[in-house]
């Protein structure tokens, strides 16, 4: 016998709203178990809402369908007057009740038992991305309504909502289950709200999860993993029980996390993990709280950044990739945190803050550069440190001044510590990195050095731990002799000649000079031999204009002298150089000027600058002129005077005894100055 199957549309003439009157469906005719029904805009061109009988009454269709036109909501609603236990059911197989976008389905069903709201055996209850189901009652959810959620693409933001009513907490379908975007709520409730759920299957949430206000999603004894693919969204006063039993929970998440209320854990097994495992940068916005053993877990390759001052009071694991933090975006870890397994691989990119009494080691670095800094113990309950690495020359920090009290012969040129306290912070003794590319040959000779207002002075060194060596380079550990009394700006330093421990490469020598056909021949050399991943970036700028590249040149193993002739040049230009190393620029030259021989007669140039040797000479000069450098603070630090009609004069100048810092160099001729350079010594 064949079935005729017939589609039905709502067109809601009888405008009551009801499922059971006749005249609000096309034909006039109620659907009937074989009737395919479709809730669309076809003849209703607004929002609209249908609503299932009212007392013990059950309705029975092939299946439905929830589209409405773009723009459009159309609502179905198993109102809370309807007892049945079976109150709708869809027998298709397949998708026997799809929600579309703009599509929502409220199931309040009032029954004391059963599911109300079901497909068959062989039918799939699907939600597509924009659809909203609604599970505003008691009854229950699992047999073939989430047992049957779809899972086919298109449905990764379909929407599964638990808005129960009641203060009773309700027992959610979890283990082994794939939803779409879930969300719980306490709305219907009126007041705090439960939702628990237990076994031993992995749950998949393929959009967000979202706990709103007053709501708490409770985790179960026996579950382990629960996989976010999209966001997690925690309202404030949303609260996220990630195990409440003897379970070790881990909860993976891909998307950004939103944390305004609380995650924590209230169960007497191992620590949980709360694991952001994202393909792309992750971002994490908080102004709740993470308590209780629950460990944030670092497991994405691209990082995570820090959007707001995020707080923790358990543990931070480092497994891959950096988690990147900033002034306004503070790692706050609050007194007993740990930090777990954090290395070169995986470490906090930015200020790290870390209140408490214990000793503790920063896990900070920069680029592929992991370089730790740690305190002692024996401090304060109140004691509040922030701690951040740069790898940048500490002589060229804004304001300090670079001079440095014996025994320090001289300090690093790429990387300090900036590490900053509450005022009433006890002392603590202070320990730094020291990596490959700190550019140290003996970790002996090194100390610990602190900037004091107008000078480096030395914290002395009281233990050393060696790392793997990295020929020519010693890796390790340095600690300072005692206590330091204050805190602030923090580098290595050594008591050895920059020839005997370099800290790190630089330039000991840069000059520029014609070539037999008239073009500029450079020449440096560096204090240390580099390694090959070391390479030079020569940069020339027209007079006034800006710096652009001109070549890079690698650095060869064991050698410190290169040279480089610019054949693309025939006018007056400057050049720099920069040595670059992995992620980092290790060092910049003085800029230096050349121009072609025959523009030379009634100019001076810069043939030779060091950082601690000057050369300037003048080849011929017609009229009266001098040479004056002056230092950062305005004062005329040496002058030179050459008469009329000198023919080729020059002046070598030895910077060794000079104080560190800048000096401007400018060339007067006839009371006008001609020529004006910047060194930095």
């Amino acid at each position: 016998m064949q079935v005729v199957v017939a589609q039905l549309r709502w067109d809601g003439e009888g405008q009551d709203q009801q499922w059971a009157t006749a005249i609000n469906w096309e034909g006039d005719q109620v659907p009937g178990p074989e009737d395919e029904v479709l809730l669309d805009n076809t003849f209703v061109q607004d929002d609209y809402a249908v609503m299932l009988p009212a007392g013990a009454v059950s309705v029975v269709v092939r299946s439905l369908t929830i589209q409405p036109a773009s723009g459009i909501i159309i609502t179905w609603i198993n109102p809370a007057v309807n007892t049945s236990s079976t109150a709708f059911v869809a027998t298709a197989g397949g998708d026997a009740i799809v929600i579309g976008k703009g599509g929502i389905m409220i199931n309040a069903s009032g029954a004391s038992s059963g599911t109300p709201v079901s497909v068959s055996a062989t039918g799939f209850f699907r939600i597509n991305d924009g659809g909203h189901y609604i599970h505003r009652t008691e009854r229950g959810h699992t047999t073939n309504l989430v047992s049957r959620l779809s899972t086919a693409p298109g449905t990764e933001a379909g929407i599964f909502e638990f808005d129960v009513p009641s203060a009773t907490a309700y027992t959610v379908s979890i283990s082994n289950r794939t939803y779409g975007t879930l969300i719980f709520s306490a709305a219907a409730a009126g007041q705090n709200k439960t939702y628990t759920g237990s076994g031993t299957g992995v749950v998949n949430i393929r959009g967000q999860l979202q706990i709103r206000n007053r709501a708490a999603f409770s985790y179960g004894a026996n579950v382990s993993t629960i996989n976010i693919v999209r966001s997690c969204n925690i309202e404030a006063g949303g609260i996220f029980i990630v195990a409440n039993g003897a379970n070790a929970s881990l909860i993976r998440l891909q998307g950004d996390l939103y944390n305004n209320g609380l995650i924590t854990r209230t169960g007497t097994g191992p620590a949980s993990r709360f694991q952001l495992t994202g393909n792309a940068e992750q971002a994490i916005y908080q102004d709740g709280q993470i308590g209780g053993q629950v460990i944030l877990s670092v497991n994405n390759a691209t990082g995570i950044r820090l959007r707001t001052i995020f707080r923790l009071e358990y543990a931070v694991e480092f497994i891959q990739g950096k988690l990147f933090s900033a002034s306004d975006a503070l790692l706050v870890l609050q007194p007993g945190c740990q930090v777990l397994n954090a290395g070169a691989h995986s470490f906090a990119e930015g200020p790290v803050c870390k209140i408490g009494a214990e000793a503790f080691i920063f896990p900070v670095g920069t680029g592929g550069i992991y370089t730790p800094l740690g305190i002692g113990g024996n401090g304060a309950v109140t004691d509040s440190f922030v701690v951040e690495y740069k790898r940048a020359n500490p002589q060229q920090v804004s304001g300090v001044i670079n001079q440095v009290v014996m025994p320090i012969d001289h300090i690093s040129y790429v990387e300090y510590w900036q590490l900053k306290s509450n005022p009433a912070a006890l002392p603590r003794q202070v320990s730094l990195a020291v990596t490959a590319l700190s550019f140290v040959r003996s970790l002996e000779t090194l100390l610990v050095a602190r900037y004091a207002g107008d000078r480096w002075v030395s914290e002395g060194i009281s233990e050393i731990v060696s790392g793997p060596a990295q020929p020519p380079f010693v890796t390790g550990t340095i600690s300072s002799d005692e206590a330091v009394e204050a805190y602030g700006y923090f580098t290595l330093a050594t008591t050895e000649t920059v020839s005997e421990n370099p800290l790190p490469v630089r330039f000991t020598d840069f000059f520029i000079r014609s070539s037999a056909d008239g073009f500029p021949q450079l020449k440096w050399t560096i204090a240390d031999q580099p390694d090959e991943a070391m390479e030079f970036l020569i940069e020339k700028a027209s007079a006034g204009g800006f710096f652009v590249p001109v070549v890079r040149k690698p650095a060869l193993q064991n050698i410190s002298e290169y040279t480089y002739q610019d054949r693309e040049t025939d006018q007056a230009v400057r050049y720099r150089i920069r040595i670059l190393g992995p992620d980092t620029i290790l060092a910049t030259s003085a800029e230096y000027y050349w121009q072609p021989e025959s523009n030379q007669r009634n100019n001076f140039r810069l043939l030779t600058l060091s950082k601690d040797r000057l050369r300037i000479e003048c080849p011929w000069f017609l009229h009266h002129f001098h040479l004056n450098i002056i230092n950062s603070n305005g004062q005329i630090v040496f002058r030179q005077v050459w008469p009329t009609r000198t023919i080729h004069a020059f002046a070598d100048i030895d910077l060794s005894a000079w104080p560190r810092g800048m000096y401007f160099i400018e060339g007067v001729k006839d009371g006008r100055k001609i020529e004006v350079w910047k060194h930095l010594h």
